[in-house]
């Protein structure tokens, strides 16, 4: 991985400079349209090759070897910074806690947060993928076809311009995302602002009033004290890539044991693994997507451990106070009353909420009841699929013996990234 302590230290990037340099970086739409421009890349940078398919995905990570210098950073020959602001984005997977998660951050106050801003991104792939067409992107001011193989590229150019607060870059697909009128975050007055102006995003004033309703949130990210994203989409080593970018950008890795993430899938109708030979497959492939993030992470925190913090769900579901005195030691907010008392109405409430929501009356039994539920053979078969990266978190096999034995524990304490 690329090093870039040099360019860390603090100073003001003006919105010109924010610009002009996400105009020059490797993720604008400029960039990724030309295909004469060079492969950018800082020498000796990851090199981050992503693969989707069969409910899977896949990263493949080389370093570069080539001598050739083609990162376009200015007669310095140095990284151009897109955006200092302080960042912290939280990579997950589904039913791993990431909601609760990301709300610990969410009520940290100034915080500018966007909830799985890739959903509705993913979906169209997803689509385009089953009916092996093209994915049609519009913009404020341009519109363009995309290949499926350029989907990682597209979720940077996105992701990017989340991150410099540069939201009239987006994609009309990412502004219409459902996630920001169903969750609380910063993007519900533009929500707001074009239903009351009674204007389709697919509509022909739509390019004339974006500005106006997108003036509040871009304020808003550019005033905010962090500027927080929560993902499900995303990988470790496709992050890493942006750190050169976003030196004031840190990322949470947070597990969960596969038991218990696919057992709660099953709980909510989410997958069948019992039952669904492609569910099966999916665990294959979600096995490899662990295997291969976990190896980002501790490659990340040899490199750079103030950029990473690896977190299992068990830890923060079983001693909620603790961790998230970890997390916020580590995101560099000040943990204060109210956030012990966020953290006390959600692990331990009066009842549990929906499933989709994040209070619970006992978080440590809720992390653990899969054993109750799973079946043995299940529970096995996710453990051997997942036995390399199981091994590294230090989840332990459970047999039909012990599986419905709460005293048996199913995991023991370890340090991920140390392995």
């Amino acid at each position: 991985m690329s090093s870039y302590a040099s360019s860390t230290q603090q100073f003001t990037v003006s919105s010109d400079q924010t610009r002009d340099a996400f105009t020059r970086s490797p993720f604008s739409r400029e960039r990724l349209r030309s295909p004469q421009q060079k492969n950018i890349q800082s020498r000796g940078a990851l090199n981050i090759i992503t693969y989707y398919g069969n409910g899977a995905e896949k990263n493949k990570t080389e370093h570069s070897t080539s001598g050739e210098e083609n990162m376009e950073a200015g007669s310095s020959g140095t990284i151009q910074i897109i955006s200092n602001k302080s960042i912290i984005v939280i990579n997950a997977y589904l039913r791993t806690g990431s909601t609760f998660t990301a709300s610990l951050f969410e009520t940290y106050p100034g915080v500018f947060y966007i909830f799985e801003p890739l959903h509705d991104i993913e979906k169209g792939f997803r689509a385009a993928e089953a009916a092996k067409t093209d994915v049609y992107l519009q913009y404020v001011d341009s519109s363009r076809k995309v290949t499926i193989s350029k989907r990682s590229s597209v979720y940077l150019e996105e992701v990017c311009s989340w991150l410099s607060c540069r939201l009239q870059d987006l994609s009309k697909t990412s502004l219409n995302e459902q996630f920001l009128s169903q969750y609380k975050t910063k993007m519900k007055p533009f929500q707001t602002c074009m239903r009351r102006a009674k204007i389709s995003l697919n509509g022909l004033n739509y390019g004339s009033a974006i500005t106006s309703c997108l003036k509040k949130p871009i304020q808003d990210c550019q005033s905010a004290s962090f500027v927080v994203l929560k993902f499900i989409r995303m990988r470790i080593g496709e992050l890493a890539s942006l750190l050169p970018y976003f030196p004031n950008m840190k990322i949470v890795h947070l597990i969960r044991d596969p038991r218990g993430m696919f057992n709660s899938r099953n709980h909510v109708g989410l997958s069948k693994v019992q039952r669904n030979s492609s569910d099966k497959d999916a665990v294959h492939g979600f096995c490899r997507l662990l295997e291969e993030d976990l190896r980002h992470s501790k490659e990340l925190s040899i490199s750079h451990p103030d950029k990473i913090f690896v977190l299992q769900y068990e830890d923060i579901a079983e001693h909620p106070y603790e961790w998230a005195k970890r997390l916020y030691k580590f995101a560099g907010m000040e943990y204060t009353n109210s956030t012990e008392d966020f953290v006390r109405r959600s692990t331990s409430a009066t009842k549990d909420t929906g499933n989709m929501q994040t209070q619970r009356k006992n978080s440590t039994a809720t992390s653990v009841k899969w054993g109750m539920q799973l079946s043995a053979p299940t529970a096995m078969y996710i453990y051997n699929t997942c036995r390399k990266s199981m091994d590294i978190l230090g989840y332990l096999p459970l047999t039909t013996n012990n599986l419905r034995i709460m005293s048996v524990p199913s995991r023991h304490r370890i340090n991920v990234t140390s392995n």
